[in-house]
């Protein structure tokens, strides 16, 4: 699979209504041995997932959460901005979502 470029964007607070990215799109497994790989993949499949989509901005919430939404650019930030991401890793972690948008045309 051809994978799109995308960018960071940061880490938000997340609520449950309403959704900082309102679509769910999938949950990935996590391998905790090798943590760091296994979460790089998460992002980049969920990218993959969410560009066949049609959505230009999609999080990573709980470490293994896909989200995303068709008016992400709109309402990812609702909540604020967080400092509580995993942000070495890319993914949000509990109520906080790591969100990247699309580059390009």
């Amino acid at each position: 699979m051809v994978q799109h470029p995308y960018e960071q964007v940061g880490c938000f607070k997340d609520k449950n209504d309403p959704r900082a990215l309102p679509q769910f799109i999938q949950n990935y497994p996590v391998n905790e041995t090798d943590l760091a790989n296994s979460l790089a993949a998460v992002i980049t499949a969920c990218a993959g997932r969410v560009f066949t989509r049609g959505f230009w901005y999609f999080g990573v919430e709980y470490s293994y959460e896909c989200w995303s939404g068709v008016n992400g650019s709109l309402t990812y930030n609702i909540h604020g901005p967080s400092n509580s991401c995993l942000s070495n890793y890319g993914v949000g972690s509990f109520w906080t979502i790591f969100v990247y948008r699309f580059t390009g045309g």
